[in-house]
C-alpha cells in the first residue's frame, strides 16, 4: 500500500501492538483486494493460465480469510467503500470463496462482460469530471457502453439500459463538433455511475 493509505490506516497516532498488528492485517485485506482483482481481470482478458489463476485465487481467498479472522473485518464491501477501491470481481470471488470453474465458459464470458463495461464507463466519467463534453470523444464510449449493455450476462436493471439508450440515440443525432452542455454533462455522469453501481449489485447474484 502507497504511503497516502498508510497515513490513512494509521491516523497519525501512536500505535500499541495490538493496534499496529491490526493497521497491518487491514494493509493487508487491501493488498489483497487489489491483487484479487486484478487476476481476475486478467482472466477476463485471457493474460492468465488457468492454472496459475486458481493457484493464486487459492491462496489469496485463504490469506483473505485469516486477515478477516485477524482483525473483524466483515463486511469486505464496506471495507473496499471505506478506502475507495473499485474492486467487484474480488468482492464477488470472494463471496463465492472458490476460483471460477471453467467447465462452463459463462464464467470467462461474464468476467469480459464486466472488464469491458466497467472501463467504459469509468472513461465516460473520467471525461465527465474532465468537463470534456465533446461528442466526438463520449458518443464512441457511450455506444460501446450500449452495445455491451445489449449483450450482457449479467442481468441490470432494464430502466438503466434505457437510459443509456436514449443517450446512444441522442448522441447519435449530433456531430462530432457538437458538445452536450454542463447539465446535460452531470446527468449523463450520473445516470452512468448508476449504472456502474446496479451491475456491481447484481454481481452479487450472478455466479461468476
Amino acid at each position: 500500500m502507497n504511503h497516502g493509505h498508510n497515513q490513512r490506516l494509521m491516523r497519525d497516532v501512536t500505535l500499541n501492538a495490538e493496534e499496529e498488528e491490526e493497521c497491518d492485517n487491514k494493509e493487508n485485506i487491501f493488498e489483497i483486494l487489489l491483487t484479487l482483482n486484478l487476476i481476475e481481470t486478467a482472466l477476463g482478458r485471457d493474460s492468465i493460465s488457468q492454472a496459475a489463476y486458481v493457484k493464486e485465487c487459492r491462496k489469496l481467498l485463504s490469506r483473505m480469510t485469516m486477515m478477516q479472522q485477524g482483525c473483524g473485518v466483515d463486511n469486505l464491501s464496506a471495507f473496499a467503500e471505506e478506502y475507495k477501491m473499485n474492486v467487484p470481481l474480488a468482492l464477488r470471488r470472494i463471496e463465492l470463496q472458490e476460483p471460477a470453474s471453467f467447465d462452463n465458459k459463462d464464467d470467462t464470458n461474464a468476467l469480459q462482460f464486466v472488464m469491458a463495461t466497467t472501463e467504459t464507463m469509468l472513461s465516460i466519467e473520467d471525461a465527465i469530471q474532465l468537463e470534456d463534453y465533446s461528442i466526438e470523444t463520449l458518443r464512441p464510449e457511450v455506444q460501446n457502453l450500449v452495445n455491451n449493455l445489449s449483450s450482457s450476462v449479467v442481468a441490470l436493471p432494464q430502466k438503466h439500459v434505457d437510459t443509456l439508450k436514449i443517450w446512444g440515440v441522442k448522441m447519435s443525432a449530433l456531430s462530432a463538433s457538437d458538445e452536450i452542455d454542463e447539465e446535460e454533462g452531470r446527468q449523463l455522469g450520473l445516470d452512468v455511475r448508476e449504472a456502474r453501481e446496479a451491475m456491481s449489485h447484481a454481481l452479487k447474484t450472478h455466479s461468476l
